[in-house]
């Protein structure tokens, strides 16, 4: 071998090595990093859902509107309308407790979860990012269409108690049978408190792995509840906390959640890049 030959293959770098397991983190390290990564993107981060929600409410209200115009009010809504104003308010407590408006709930949970599901993956593509240091733009809410399909089914698997019970409570509502009533109204706290808590025990992660990992719906449930084995009670005394930083933000007039609702995703979102170790940004050696 000619030692001053030029070498016939590249000379290679060793691949990275990267580090098992979750990465280290602590309560006020990953809140105050998620409060840097939220501040330095805050208007795609505010803007972006609230121009969302703006849509869904413009569509609901539309809807309603369109439904009424083509079949007509309800014969109890109409009866109230053409009596005096002072006399509306047993007739209103009536509707509000009569299938017609159980029927809005359902129809509009189910089309609301549809679009949901949609921009769902691209917000959470945002706050991955801008956990990771990436730039965050308003466009990339639009960017959850290669995952809709596993969001979607995400969406509904989460949705489905509070979908039945709805159902439940429409049902009870046509029958005209309180006792049913009463037992629909008992099972939506219930399915609302079971959501809140598996939220805390590690499902607030399933729809990160949707929109990062590519997983589906069932895998992604399964990823979300097994990242915080390592240190599942401070995993969950994150969240606890994180949620009452939300709930504060809308208890001031609501105007505080425009902050603390998306602040408090970004840091969900940043917990999930240390629970998974993928906290560099994409491209990132």
């Amino acid at each position: 071998m000619n030692p001053y030959a030029p070498p016939r293959d590249p000379v290679g770098f060793p691949p990275p090595t990267f580090q098992q397991g979750p990465a280290p983190w602590g309560l006020s390290e990953a809140m105050g990093a998620a409060w840097r990564a939220f501040a330095a993107n805050w208007a795609p981060l505010v803007f972006a859902p609230v121009l969302i929600g703006l849509a869904m409410g413009t569509l609901l209200v539309v809807g309603v509107f369109g439904v009424v115009a083509v079949v007509g009010l309800p014969s109890g809504l109409e009866r109230l309308l053409q009596q005096p104003p002072e006399t509306w308010g047993p007739g209103i407590q009536r509707i509000v407790e009569g299938p017609f408006l159980y029927t809005v709930i359902l129809v509009w949970a189910v089309v609301g979860t549809i679009i949901d599901a949609f921009f769902r993956g691209g917000l959470a593509r945002m706050r991955i990012a801008a956990a990771r240091g990436d730039a965050v733009r308003m466009g990339d809410m639009f960017s959850g269409g290669s995952c809709f399909a596993s969001m979607l089914g995400l969406r509904f698997i989460i949705a489905a108690p509070s979908l039945l019970t709805t159902a439940l409570g429409l049902a009870a509502r046509v029958m005209e049978v309180p006792a049913l009533i009463q037992v629909s109204r008992l099972l939506a706290n219930l399915a609302t408190l079971g959501i809140y808590i598996a939220m805390a025990f590690g499902m607030a992660f399933a729809e990160l792995y949707v929109a990062d990992s590519g997983q589906g719906p069932i895998d992604a449930l399964r990823s979300a509840f097994s990242a915080p084995a390592s240190d599942r009670g401070g995993v969950f005394g994150f969240l606890f906390v994180v949620g009452l930083v939300a709930i504060a933000g809308l208890c001031c007039c609501g105007l505080g959640g425009l902050v603390s609702l998306p602040y408090a995703s970004v840091c969900v979102a940043l917990l999930y890049t240390r629970l998974t170790n993928t906290i560099a940004p994409r491209g990132a050696v």
